[in-house]
């Protein structure tokens, strides 16, 4: 399919279910047609981890001797050898004479060249990962960051993040736009968007910033403590936006409660007063940065730099138009301790003249603190996707949840009249696999704290039947604590609390991650263990769990977005354009974390397990429409069980399994 699709230069969505092989099939097809006409393939996903396949994939290759170069870039903030983030010959010395350290050390065409001899006696080394271009840019004294950029020019694969594909900011802009410059003229590059599901989400936040007030203010207090010339016109454009959001925000009146509020009707950002600024930026911005490295003063969180990069962003959206961008004055965070002792050290600097301190202590009286921002809020990105996917040849969306297909074709900026779709069933033995339905219990906002000791009750009775590991995923950190400490009530003595309830927290470090992933390889033999997790985080989405390491699922509820006023926007901005405001805004992307959730279980055709949907909701048709169709052989209905707990202990017992009573 995908194939034909390459050979056409018509567009693909592919719904395949977890497990499949998807990831390998798309990446033959898109690559081999690539590769017959010329041309590049690039390959990006919305996270780092959903690499490594791609790369294994590429290894295989080169292992068997095929000659397929591909290279992953990583962002310049995870890439950079310097002690401070700073791209400018004058500011980094890996940035110093880099084109002369290309030349003299034959890169960054050498990279291809430095593997083991193969049996010709010729070495290739086909992968370059973000690992190598940070060991030769060290040996070289090189950017790395720019050496994977460079080497992308010979490469068949480009393997990144979505933003060098999609964000208007970071986009390679060799590639794509009106700098693109196509390595063979006529070969336009393919694409593989993986977990296109995200995109949307990811798509919004490019075309939605922000300019906040206190962003603004601090750059102020530092612009006037600067001894150099660029300080007072900096100045003068951090106060004219500060006073920008001021004035702007006085039209309005944001309620304590209240996110934000759209600007008075006919009002929008002035394009050509930002657009002003930012060119009076740019060219002070780098002046800036030479003084402040020469000075050894350059930080990571230079307010300064900060202000120039929200003003760049949020110029850039202004400018442009549509019923999908609503312009509004936002609340943000009120003044903190930090911002009185950053003012206070300031105006007890003995640097400071007299005139500086009164301009700060002037600024201070006009505002300093006030907790708004402006914002434009993009509730469609479809058109500026859409025209970055006119730039290739062919580009396949693939995912396991593109359910229903109508609505990711239509918010991703496929275009209907050359995009195909192809939705696939599992492959996997379908008595190895279960799916319930349970309407006992209701997770709505409302109902939560009321449901929580039945929702409990029933979980420890369906765990019971079995050992082994069972996740259960949640739509909130909130609900699940509050279920947590109800199930804690209900383990028996001889179950041990740490071994059956494991717990995902907020902020988790890779290491933490990777130790939390890492003691479900040990199931339990004695009694079940409890895997307690949010639905749409990071063990919910792009983590593999086969084998024994879950053998059940309970998803609580469908995780709406939470109500509040970007959500309805997009509710009202699809309503009108499209007719289904609600489930534009909160059923589909409720559902898709679902749906994401649940295929955690079956991986392998030797996997067995159960998934066990936990609310009211799921019974009902509207929520039914998104279930995958290789879930139910009839009709959804069918899923529906008065009994859960019997219900698992029956499949267990379908399957062979040895299942014990504890529950009575």
């Amino acid at each position: 399919f995908l194939a034909r699709q390459a050979d056409e230069g018509r567009h693909a969505l592919v719904e395949a279910p977890t497990g499949v092989g998807k990831t390998a099939a798309a990446l033959y097809a898109m690559t081999q047609d690539a590769l017959q006409a010329g041309a590049q393939l690039f390959y990006v996903t919305p996270k780092n981890t959903q690499q490594a396949l791609v790369v294994e994939t590429a290894q295989r290759w080169q292992d068997a001797g095929h000659e397929v170069r591909t290279v992953t870039l990583r962002s310049k903030a995870k890439m950079c050898l310097n002690d401070v983030l700073a791209c400018h010959p004058d500011l980094c010395p890996f940035a110093r004479d880099y084109e002369t350290k290309l030349e003299q050390n034959d890169l960054p065409q050498r990279l291809w060249q430095e593997a083991e001899p193969g049996p010709d006696g010729v070495g290739v080394e086909c992968v370059v990962t973000p690992e190598r271009l940070q060991q030769v840019g060290s040996e070289v004294q090189a950017c790395p960051f720019e050496l994977g950029l460079d080497l992308t020019e010979t490469a068949d694969i480009v393997l990144g993040d979505y933003n060098y594909v999609f964000d208007p900011q970071v986009a390679l802009k060799r590639y794509f736009g009106a700098e693109a410059e196509p390595r063979n003229l006529g070969a336009k590059p393919r694409l593989i968007v993986d977990e296109a599901h995200a995109l949307y989400d990811r798509g919004c936040d490019y075309y939605s910033p922000a300019l906040w007030q206190g962003t603004f203010d601090r750059a102020r207090y530092a612009a006037a403590r600067l001894d150099h010339r660029a300080g007072e016109q900096m100045l003068e454009i951090h106060e004219a936006v500060f006073q920008e959001i001021q004035s702007t925000a006085a039209l309005v009146e944001v309620p304590q409660h209240e996110d934000g509020v759209i600007l008075p009707e006919g009002r929008r950002f002035d394009k050509q007063r930002f657009a002003s600024w930012r060119e009076a930026m740019e060219e002070l911005f780098v002046e800036y940065l030479v003084y402040k490295r020469m000075r050894q003063e350059l930080s990571a969180d230079d307010p300064m730099v900060e202000a120039a990069y929200q003003l760049f962003r949020f110029e850039h959206a202004v400018q442009l138009d549509g019923p999908e961008f609503t312009h509004l004055v936002v609340r943000g965070e009120p003044e903190t301790a930090e911002d009185v002792r950053l003012f206070s050290g300031l105006v007890g600097q003995k640097a400071l003249s007299p005139a500086a301190t009164q301009r700060l202590r002037d600024a201070r009286d006009r505002g300093v603190g006030s907790p708004f921002g402006l914002r434009i809020h993009c509730a469609d990105p479809a058109a500026q996707l859409g025209q970055r996917l006119g730039e290739f040849h062919s580009a396949a969306g693939v995912s396991a949840t593109l359910t229903p297909i109508h609505y990711y074709r239509r918010v991703l900026g496929f275009p209907s009249r050359r995009t195909d779709t192809l939705e696939l069933t599992s492959p996997f033995p379908p008595e190895n696999r279960r799916i319930f339905v349970d309407r006992r219990v209701g997770t709505t906002y409302k109902q939560r704290r009321a449901s929580a000791p039945k929702l409990a009750r029933i979980i420890r009775e369906t765990a019971a039947w079995k050992p082994g590991n069972y996740l259960v995923a949640f739509p909130s950190y909130a609900y699940m604590r509050v279920v947590a400490g109800e199930l804690e009530k209900l383990l028996p003595p001889t179950w041990p609390r740490d071994e059956v309830l494991l717990m995902q927290r907020q902020r988790m470090s890779i290491s933490e991650r990777e130790a939390f992933l890492a003691r479900l390889d040990n199931p339990p033999t004695e009694w079940p263990r409890l895997v307690l997790i949010v639905q749409g985080g990071i063990f919910s989405e792009g983590v593999d769990y086969p084998g024994e390491r879950c053998i059940g699922c309970f998803v609580v509820g469908p995780a709406l977005p939470q109500v509040g006023l970007f959500q309805e926007l997009k509710k009202a901005y699809f309503e009108e354009q499209d007719g289904d405001g609600f489930a534009y805004a909160y059923l589909f992307p409720g559902m898709t974390k679902v749906i994401q959730t649940a295929g955690r279980v079956i991986r392998t055709e030797s996997d067995t397990g159960f998934i066990a949907l936990m609310d009211w909701r799921f019974g009902n048709e509207k929520y039914q429409s998104s279930f995958p169709r290789w879930w139910y052989r009839e009709q959804p209905a069918e899923l529906i069980v008065r009994d859960l707990a019997s219900a698992v202990a029956d499949f267990w017992s379908t399957l062979g399994h040895r299942v014990r009573d504890e529950t009575h």
